[in-house]
């Protein structure tokens, strides 16, 4: 199932300059996640500093910067950020068919666009190039 996304309002997707805003904001967070992942521990160096009730365990925080760095270095991530289709359908899929109560009672329709992600394109390209 999906789980984490960005989510616009669809009026929003009309307007060339929030797109390219979140365009820019989707390129930026893509490319902070790459330098933490490929930085695991200085990231988690960075997390422990930042939090003031010393709850973050170091162990922990090693683990999920692994398991981060697998989801978006290379070679796993050749459209990270990419919404599937197909993963799309599975989703809704799952969410009808959960049983006798099932979370929505139809497919909704217009719920997703790749319209951030091709705009994000450029900017994309220009991080990674500036990145090798």
């Amino acid at each position: 199932m999906l789980e984490d996304g960005l989510y616009v309002l669809e009026d929003d997707l009309a307007d060339p300059a929030k797109v390219d805003r979140f365009a820019r904001f989707l390129a930026a967070s893509l490319a902070g996640w790459r330098w933490a992942a490929a930085h695991g521990p200085e990231t988690v160096e960075i997390l422990l500093e930042a939090d003031p009730s010393g709850m973050l365990a170091e162990d922990y925080q090693d683990f999920m910067m692994a398991e981060v760095a697998r989801l978006v270095l290379p070679p796993r991530e050749p459209k990270l950020g990419f919404l599937e289709p197909a993963d799309y359908a599975r989703t809704v899929a799952v969410l009808l068919g959960s049983g006798s109560e099932p979370v929505i009672t139809k497919a909704p329709e217009g719920a997703w666009s790749h319209a951030v992600w091709d705009a994000a394109q450029p900017y994309l390209q220009t991080l990674e190039t500036a990145q090798d």
